[in-house]
């Protein structure tokens, strides 16, 4: 999987901006924001899909859950009734830096999106994944 590059300006102000899969495996991560992706994921999930799965990304949010093999966050500033978000699912080479996270805590994980999974709300599973 080769991570996509996001160009996060738009010919104009009604068109979404395109993005193109990187020429090199070796660049990083690209930081992402998880609140962008949700809310194209509502009004286009062919685009959402097509832009983000297989993308090595960084992106931050609110901690939800946490349990021994994955962790779950919310776009930062969302209210308490928010359920969309992103699925961190890691290896326990992590058991460590795990025991150190709380609910409510803000964190970036790293990893690809493998897919968008929409049931009652929609949920990015991001693995593998580093936090």
């Amino acid at each position: 999987v080769k991570p996509c590059n996001i160009n996060t300006q738009s010919t104009s102000a009604s068109e979404p901006a395109i993005t193109t899969p990187a020429q090199t495996s070796s660049t990083g991560p690209t930081t992402v924001s998880l609140q962008e992706i949700l809310d194209l994921r509502d009004a286009n999930e062919v685009a959402a899909d097509t832009k983000y799965i297989g993308m090595y990304v960084s992106m931050e949010g609110e901690i939800t859950e946490i349990h021994d093999k994955n962790l779950k966050i919310i776009p930062l500033g969302s209210d308490e009734f928010q359920m969309s978000g992103a699925k961190c699912s890691f290896d326990e080479s992590q058991a460590t830096e795990l025991l150190q996270l709380r609910k409510g805590q803000s964190v970036t994980i790293v990893g690809i999106i493998k897919d968008i999974d929409e049931l009652f709300y929609n949920e990015l599973d991001v693995k593998p994944c580093k936090f």
